[in-house]
């Protein structure tokens, strides 16, 4: 190899990993951003020990099984951007990374249910528990904790 081809390897290799290291820095962003104060009125504020507990249930069941079993695979996935800045919207602002899960939860609060999350209560004979897209799903979450009952919604799918 010839002394342009080494100079050449090397400046491919300097610019990939400056490229890596922004890349990184630009991500780690995204889900991060400042907490303002929240109006007690705030549904953030009104659910927020209900939306820890639920948060904290689903690490347990990832820490002990290594994913999620009562929540949807994606919950534990990288948030994205547009998640992010509905959260915003929304005047959501936290100080820690999210999950894609997180993010959705924390959007569920603004939201009316959705018709899929309305059936699974349906077959289960049970009356939604609020009017949220996130109160349905943590009453969902609850059904799903027992395998026989998920067990029982993949079999009728």
């Amino acid at each position: 190899m010839d002394l342009f081809a080494v100079i050449i390897n090397l400046i491919t290799v300097a610019i990939v990993i400056a490229l890596l290291y922004w890349l990184t820095k630009r991500l780690a962003g995204f889900a991060k951003r400042k907490t303002q104060p929240v109006d007690p009125d705030h549904p953030y504020a009104i659910h927020q020990d209900a939306i820890h507990e639920r948060w904290a249930a689903i690490k347990a069941e990832i820490a002990q099984h290594g994913t999620p079993l009562s929540v949807p695979m994606w919950w534990a996935d990288e948030s994205s951007e547009r998640q992010i800045e509905r959260l915003k919207k929304e005047g959501v602002y936290i100080e820690t990374t999210l999950t894609k899960g997180q993010c959705s939860d924390l959007i569920g609060l603004f939201v009316k249910p959705q018709k899929d999350d309305l059936k699974v209560l349906k077959f289960f004979g049970a009356q939604p528990s609020g009017p949220t897209q996130f109160e349905i799903r943590e009453q969902i979450r609850h059904i799903f904790t027992d395998p026989d009952n998920r067990d029982k919604w993949d079999e009728a799918q």
